[in-house]
């Protein structure tokens, strides 16, 4: 008893007060009845002690020990009531707090009693504390192995945290002990349904029938949408069909409802990434995949992923890749006559003053003012549209010294007429582009992808 060993205890009380001694003339001693009743009480065996301590009382009706057990026993009555009470109005706070009462009453430390652990579990599945109800579950488990009861709570747990491999078949143990018992053959049905749709979605997604498989994972979790662990991975397996069926929108969407759940969900973070790469929300794309990395839980998957986030960074430079030969028009082996012609129809058709587009109008002096420089065009050829920017950073310095003037060799009244250029000049446009063209290459030494002119027609503008 000292060691709260009371199955023990009780054990070697029931031998001393067994009438194998009585019948040598050893009666049973109050102190042993008392012990007795001691033992009982934290195995829940109430009705035991209750009938032990008649006995006494009767035998010897003046015993303060027997008439204090008494008293201690008549409130634990009243607790165990009210639990009783409690666990019928599936009030989980106040049966919990009753349980912690009884514990402390009893004051025999950590609780014994099969039915009040069973109780406790019950409580805390209610409250949906499956991680509490998961330890006392599994030593229940180890205690009675062939308890209907402890396994289909086991079972709710393992369903709770989505493992419906593990449902199944402890539902199917506890259906084994207990053929009757209700509660746990509902479970199997609904976890063997869930994971039938599951796994038939996943023959679908095997065979590339996204459509199916994305129609049989919303069959799923409309089975019993208030259990997240199982909406949270069938949502997961959604959005990667959706990822497939190249509905990047819907995909989104879905991550975000699993993210909200779960911060630090990989799969969910990874194909929010692949989704908003395929939407061409590239810079959000690559900060998924960033997040993500973060979380790889293997060295394959985080490899995976920085490959990713290199072949998004590519897709970003592409996107700011200017190929000054298309805007003009004109091949890459084109000579300078012909690129000069192309300037001049081109400028006379995007001319703002003859009801041109300005901002294609900027495009063009700007392209022409890389592919009328020699200098400029040779570099401009080494380009890998992939790196737009590698080993460019001096792009400019050979126009670091100029005037400006060669920037238009043969003058705008050459280009336009006599006409053209009072047209042009109208607006002083001659000067403001030619000045701008100039101070833009002062101003921005090539040191990055916004400053140069072959990521973007217009950022100098």
């Amino acid at each position: 008893m000292s060691i709260r060993n009371y199955q023990s205890a009780l054990a070697d009380m029931q031998l001393a007060n067994s009438p194998k001694f009585v019948s040598l003339g050893t009666q049973p001693s109050p102190k042993n009845i008392i012990r007795l009743v001691r033992c009982h009480l934290p195995l829940g065996q109430f009705y035991q002690a209750r009938q032990a301590l008649k006995h006494l009382l009767q035998e010897s009706p003046d015993c303060q020990e027997a008439q204090k057990e008494d008293a201690r026993l008549r409130k634990l009555e009243a607790i165990l009531s009210t639990l009783q009470r409690d666990r019928d109005r599936q009030d989980w706070s106040m049966l919990l707090f009753g349980l912690d009462r009884l514990q402390k009453e009893l004051d025999c430390g950590p609780l014994k009693a099969k039915e009040w652990l069973i109780w406790k579990v019950e409580a805390l599945c209610g409250q949906k504390k499956w991680d509490e109800a998961k330890c006392i579950c599994n030593d229940l488990v180890r205690s009675c192995p062939s308890d209907p009861e402890a396994l289909y709570y086991r079972a709710k747990v393992m369903y709770s945290q989505g493992n419906l491999t593990a449902t199944v078949s402890h539902c199917q143990e506890a259906m084994r002990c207990d053929p009757d018992f209700a509660s746990a053959r509902n479970l199997l049905r609904q976890a063997r349904n869930i994971e039938n749709l599951k796994e038939a979605g996943n023959a679908s997604f095997k065979t590339s029938d996204y459509k199916m498989a994305i129609q049989k994972y919303i069959e799923a979790g409309a089975i019993d949408p208030t259990n997240q662990s199982i909406a949270v991975t069938l949502d997961s397996n959604r959005a990667q069909a959706l990822l497939k069926s190249e509905q990047y929108a819907e995909a989104i969407k879905v991550c975000n409802k699993i993210l909200k759940i779960d911060k630090q969900h990989f799969k969910a973070l990874r194909t929010r990434a692949r989704a908003k790469k395929g939407d061409s929300q590239l810079d959000a794309a690559i900060a998924d995949f960033e997040a993500a990395s973060k979380l790889a839980p293997t060295p394959k998957d985080k490899t995976e992923i920085v490959n990713e986030i290199k072949s998004t960074k590519v897709l970003i430079a592409r996107g700011q890749y200017v190929d000054h030969y298309k805007v003009l028009g004109v091949s890459r082996n084109a000579s300078d006559d012909d690129i000069k012609r192309a300037f001049r129809k081109q400028s006379l058709i995007h001319h703002p003053d003859k009801g041109g587009n300005e901002e294609k109008f900027k495009e063009i002096n700007e392209s022409y003012t890389v592919l009328q420089d020699p200098q400029a065009r040779r570099r401009f050829d080494q380009i890998n549209p992939d790196n737009p920017s590698g080993g460019l950073s001096d792009f400019y310095h050979g126009f670091e010294h100029d005037d400006g003037s060669d920037q238009m060799p043969f003058g705008w009244d050459g280009l336009f007429g006599s006409a053209g250029g009072r047209a042009f000049r109208s607006h002083d446009t001659s000067s403001h582009y030619r000045t701008h063209a100039h101070a833009h290459a002062h101003a921005h030494p090539f040191g990055g992808a916004a400053s140069n002119p072959f990521f973007s027609h217009t950022g100098g503008f």
